[in-house]
Parts: C-alpha cells; sequence; structure tokens
C-alpha cells in the first residue's frame, strides 16, 4: 500500500508540474499616439458610376510632412508647419476628424499599425457636383 501511495503522489506531483505553466506576456498594442513621417502616398481616383479607374499613382511623401496624434488632437505637419489641426475619435480602426470643418465624405481607417509603421488609408467619396472616389493609401514611419 505504501508503494501504491508513493506512486500516486508521484503521479500527483508530475500531473499537478506539467499542467502549470507560465503564461506567456501579453503584447501591448501599438500606440498611434506620437509623431509618424510620412513615406509615401498610393492615389487611385475612380469613376462613381462604373468603378473605372482614372488615375492611380504612387508618390513618395513631401518632404517634411508628417502626422502627430495626441489623446484629442491630430497635427498635419509639412515641414515645422502646421497645415491643419483637427480633434479626432478612434473607433477600432477607423478615425474620425470631429472638428467642424471635417470633410463628411470623407472616411479614414487604419490598415497597419505597429511600433514603427502606420498606413492610413483615406477615401474621398463624391459629392453631388463629383462623379469621382479617391482612394489614397498612406505610409509613415517613426
Amino acid at each position: 500500500m505504501k508503494h501504491f501511495l508513493l506512486v500516486l503522489a508521484l503521479a500527483a506531483t508530475a500531473l499537478g508540474t506539467s499542467s502549470c505553466k507560465k503564461d506567456d506576456p501579453t503584447t501591448p498594442e501599438p500606440s498611434l499616439l506620437g509623431r509618424w513621417t510620412g513615406v509615401s502616398s498610393h492615389d487611385v481616383v475612380t469613376t462613381t458610376s462604373s468603378g473605372q479607374v482614372i488615375s492611380d499613382n504612387t508618390t513618395p511623401a513631401r518632404a517634411g510632412y508628417a502626422i502627430e496624434f495626441t489623446a484629442t488632437e491630430l497635427i498635419v505637419y509639412n515641414g515645422t508647419t502646421v497645415n491643419k489641426r483637427s480633434t479626432y475619435t478612434r473607433n477600432g480602426n477607423t478615425i474620425t476628424d470631429t472638428s467642424p470643418s471635417a470633410d463628411p465624405n470623407e472616411t479614414s481607417t487604419i490598415q497597419t499599425l505597429d511600433a514603427n509603421r502606420l498606413v492610413v488609408v483615406d477615401v474621398i467619396r463624391s459629392t453631388p457636383t463629383s462623379t469621382q472616389t479617391t482612394t489614397s493609401t498612406i505610409t509613415y514611419s517613426r
């Protein structure tokens, strides 16, 4: 009986130690906050009715082009000059310009966000006086 209890105790110990392993530390979500430097922009203009591509261009970002996200503001720079300062909200991957001058036909979606790279897709839909939609995929780095 002593031998049986010893084997049972060893089995319980082995089972207990094999099922207890440390949890993998979770990787924190990369932060949108901070300054991002423009790298490139891929712009596609299409017609609304047929989706026909009117133009498709990839260009390097203008020298000095950058954006900065604070907790409540989005600041766009052209060199050291502030081109635009607006309030925004973020819901998942959607960034919404909440300033009074915001374009209601524009949506911005985060396509990629990691520690050193941000890719935002801006879509400007047609208006009653325009039959074109512009989709800009803008890449930034830190």
